[in-house]
């Protein structure tokens, strides 16, 4: 039944609170579908049941580094995986996804739209199997510092209203230094895909905060739609004072000294060192 959708989909990848639900916004002002029923952080509820799926095949969770660092690594996994999709991506699934939008045409489910995508950061691992599934998709990386992100995950997880009782609970990230780790296991993923030849966009989140302009502009050609909407959303959108977030905060500071010699850090920030600062 997937093959019934015309247009491949847009497919964003990136470590949890990396901006990934901002990119996602700012797409869907510029036409781009992300489902007929999504969460708070714009993500399809269809995608997150079929990313769930795949990650219980191995028993992972979403801040597994161990597991996650070999998920889907050999082909029998693949395999399996691909399986799983095959049971869940039918008919009654894409009509979940689109709602009441095209369900009338005979031959697309799409509804006019400039395209559709789906995001959730465990995207970054299940990636393989989606590529298989639609050929052709272009996949946008949302990259943010380390230190942003560990400082932002660090305070979601550990104000949770319900704990450890939470479904999502994370042992990992209750430290500081858990939360870079596991930054650090979702960059280096995202990262790999590039070396295989897949055709991947690299979007970091502090050049979007600084020159949206550019970003957006940039993002626009990849994947051969026009900016004009999403320059024109972006103003009431993009809080500035977001980017390099953390400097914000003296708490951090120590913190702050140690991420920014992490190797990765420095890989991705060549030549930005002094704004980290």
């Amino acid at each position: 039944m997937i093959k019934r959708v015309v247009s491949p989909p847009v497919i964003i990848i990136g470590m949890h609170r990396s901006g990934t639900s901002l990119v996602s916004r700012l797409l869907e002002k510029m036409g781009f579908f992300w489902g007929s029923v999504k969460d708070d952080n714009n993500e399809s509820l269809c995608f997150q049941v079929l990313n769930e799926q795949l990650f219980l095949q191995d028993n992972c969770r979403w801040d597994d580094v161990d597991r996650l660092s070999s998920f889907l690594g050999d082909e029998h996994r693949r395999w399996r995986a691909a399986r799983i999709v095959e049971s869940i991506v039918d008919e009654r699934f894409i009509q979940l996804f689109w709602g009441d939008s095209g369900m009338e045409q005979e031959v697309s489910l799409v509804p006019a739209v400039q395209g559709w995508g789906f995001k959730d950061p465990r995207n970054t691992f299940t990636l393989p199997i989606f590529l298989e599934l639609f050929p052709g998709a272009r996949v946008v990386h949302v990259i943010r510092n380390g230190i942003d992100v560990a400082v932002s995950l660090w305070k979601r997880e550990t104000t949770r209203p319900e704990g450890s009782l939470h479904p999502h609970y994370s042992p990992l990230c209750q430290e500081l230094e858990g939360c870079l780790m596991l930054w650090k296991c979702y960059v280096k993923r995202a990262m790999a895909y590039a070396k295989n030849d897949v055709d991947i966009h690299e979007l970091f989140y502090e050049d979007l905060l600084g020159n949206p302009q550019d970003s957006i502009v940039c993002l626009a050609e990849y994947l051969g739609v026009s900016a004009t909407a999403g320059l024109n959303a972006a103003p009431a959108m993009i809080n500035r004072g977001r980017r390099y977030n953390y400097r914000n905060a003296p708490v951090f500071f120590d913190f702050a000294q140690k991420a920014k010699m992490e190797p990765l850090m420095t890989q991705l920030y060549e030549g930005k060192m002094t704004d980290l600062y």
